[in-house]
């Protein structure tokens, strides 16, 4: 009797935690610069670099940057890729919707070296002949992106200096951009993954802030 009730312990232990732990890193942004204003709940970071259209309005206008920093773990380049994307967000005026050219607002051109300055005080520099266009390598591309591959994976708080980028035929001066690495873990369980198909979202275990190293 006690085997059976220890067996049954088992099964219910391995299947309530079988599932296992999930954790997520990526750099987000922390603060910027100049008072700019910026978005970071997810990887991909946003700085907007001129003010909204109308204040009192969701869709307003600004020409974005969008921002992140990627492992992609290709065979025999250990290393970060930076990603860098632009567009314009569409607007709103006198309650009518204005639908942005995007394809007007999404070529960046960083025109100077590129600087990280990483938590010891040490830099990396780019040069920006080495800044990769992939709308320039193929004109019909859907990702329109300036690609920056570092010479190493990052690690802890980090200061990123991009400087002046052209965008359209416009140049904007980018403030400093200070990121870190954000975690999120979680763990499921099958017993939750199953209620879940009812709608409701059980997660075993969430954990989320910044990480130093």
């Amino acid at each position: 009797m006690i085997k059976k009730i220890f067996f049954i312990f088992i099964i219910l232990l391995a299947f309530t935690n079988c599932a296992g732990l999930y954790t997520e890193d990526n750099y987000r942004i922390k603060s910027v610069g100049n008072g700019y204003s910026y978005n970071s709940e997810y990887s991909r970071n946003r700085i907007y670099l001129t003010k909204p259209i109308d204040e009192n309005k969701w869709s307003k206008g600004r020409i974005t940057l969008s921002i992140e920093i990627l492992n992609y773990k290709i065979p025999n380049y250990n290393s970060d890729v930076l990603i860098i994307e632009s567009y314009k967000e569409d607007f709103v005026i006198n309650g009518k919707r204005y639908i942005s050219e995007r394809e007007k607002y999404n070529k960046p051109e960083i025109l100077n070296d590129v600087i990280i300055t990483k938590k010891n005080g040490k830099k990396i520099i780019i040069n920006k002949n080495k800044i990769r266009y992939t709308y320039k390598e193929n004109p019909n591309t859907n990702f329109k992106e300036a690609l920056i591959y570092l010479p190493e994976i990052l690690s802890g708080p980090i200061t990123l200096e991009l400087g002046r980028v052209k965008i359209r035929n416009e140049i904007y001066n980018v403030p400093k951009i200070y990121m870190q690495k954000y975690r999120i873990t979680e763990s499921y369980s099958l017993v939750g993954a199953m209620l879940e198909e009812g709608g409701e979202h059980l997660p075993g275990y969430h954990s989320e802030g910044w990480v130093e190293d």
